[in-house]
């Protein structure tokens, strides 16, 4: 719950700043700019993954592009229904849902960085103090479900790493 506050509490200063420094977006204060990010997070969570399902075969077909359509939707959505909170346009809506996904990830990643190190060791079931270094929070990639047990074999049952010679 606490990580919610600070998502919507994140996703509301993106908001009031996006909204100052693009063209087509006006917001009324700050208070309007938290309802907004409210409203935002129950449209993700309730309307998206429907929309994201009913729209499956376009997002197929354009690889995945489609589903910034689908974020410009919610967007529109969100300023039908939260009064003080105007978008004049699809193109600026686009615009607007992109920047601010771009900027709410960008922050959640400064302020969670041990999450991916926690992703990892969920799925490898694992505890997280035995993951190898390679794969701590500074790894850019990830795991493919079919080698996570081959992976854990390797690490809890072989300690291949320490009967390696040293040169």
């Amino acid at each position: 719950m606490q990580k919610w506050f600070f998502k919507v509490l994140v996703c509301s200063v993106n908001v009031f700043i996006l909204a100052y420094i693009l063209p087509g977006i006006s917001i009324v204060d700050f208070f309007t700019a938290i309802i907004v990010a409210v409203v935002l997070s129950l449209l993700d969570a309730i309307v998206k993954p429907l929309l994201i399902l009913l729209t499956l075969p376009a997002t197929i077909l354009t690889l995945g592009l489609f589903l910034f359509v689908i974020n410009a939707s919610i967007i529109l959505i969100d300023a039908y229904f939260v009064h003080g909170f105007e978008v004049q346009s699809f193109w600026h809506a686009l615009l607007f849902g992109a920047l601010l996904s771009f900027f709410n990830s960008l922050v959640h990643k400064k302020a969670f960085p041990r999450e991916k190190e926690n992703l990892i060791a969920g799925k490898l079931d694992l505890d997280k103090d035995k993951l190898p270094a390679k794969l701590k929070v500074k790894s850019k990639a990830s795991i493919h479900p079919a080698l996570s047990s081959i992976i854990q074999h390797a690490f809890t049952e072989y300690s291949f790493y320490t009967a390696l010679p040293v040169p």
